[in-house]
């Protein structure tokens, strides 16, 4: 007897490009300073990618990172 064909799961996200999570980190800041560990647990995406993603948007002058683990819109 052959097994039942297999019923189609969730899929998960497709994982969003850099523009896309340069876009969520923009959209959480401001010019008031904001904890990093704070915006990347609102993000809900490893450490790793968001801070790639903080990097870029410090060289292009976007975002400051300020003592203490803060960030804020340039």
């Amino acid at each position: 007897r052959p097994a039942p064909p297999l019923r189609p799961t969730a899929r998960a996200a497709a994982p969003e490009g850099p523009i896309q999570l340069e876009t969520r980190i923009l959209s959480r800041l401001s010019p008031s300073p904001t904890e990093e560990d704070d915006l990347i647990r609102d993000l809900g995406i490893p450490a790793s990618d968001a801070s790639a993603a903080i990097m870029a948007l410090e060289l292009e002058g976007r975002v400051t990172r300020l003592a203490g683990g803060r960030l804020a819109l340039s």
